[in-house]
């Protein structure tokens, strides 16, 4: 199951003629090992526009859910809850797949649940690779976080750091 959140009117702005969301929703439908691709919006428009890309969106959730200040998994909470009870549907996997990162392909879906299955995980996220170096606000201006030797490029230690653009997790 795939799962969209719209706390903003981002989804529905057109990007070369389509809406954001769409290239989200479109990638997750190639994915093979996703057996449902729900948005969960409170926007009736997202809701429109998220069925026309094939998307299901069963209902719509609480204006209490739709902000920012409210995390994920409390979104992610009720979905699973409502799917519970109206239609006795408990997903294994859940991945939430934000709109706004809608250069993910449906390769990085099926890797990420790939992922979970063969390792056993319990959460997969998306990251990506990091080799510069961090700086904080100090007294004396910028200081350095951690000891950082100036290495060329390729022989920094490499560093991830989370990409926001696919959390795969099991239900």
């Amino acid at each position: 199951m795939g799962l969209f959140r719209n706390s903003e009117k981002l989804a529905t702005r057109t990007l070369h003629g389509k809406p954001l969301i769409a290239y989200t929703i479109e990638e997750a439908l190639k994915a093979e090992l996703i057996d449902r691709v729900i948005v969960s919006t409170e926007d009736q428009e997202t809701a429109d526009i998220s069925k026309q890309y094939g998307a299901e969106v069963p209902f719509l959730r609480p204006l209490g859910l739709a902000k920012t200040s409210v995390p994920v998994d409390e979104v992610l909470r009720h979905l699973l809850q409502d799917l519970k009870r109206h239609e006795n549907y408990a997903p294994d996997i859940v991945v939430v797949v934000p709109y706004y990162t809608p250069l993910r392909k449906e390769t990085h879906i099926t890797e990420a649940v790939d992922t979970l299955l063969l390792y056993d995980a319990d959460s997969v996220i998306g990251v990506v690779s990091d080799i510069s170096f961090h700086w904080k606000p100090g007294k004396y201006g910028l200081t350095p976080v951690g000891y950082q030797r100036r290495l060329l490029r390729e022989d920094r230690e490499t560093m991830y750091k989370e990409s926001g653009s696919l959390y795969a997790v099991k239900a």
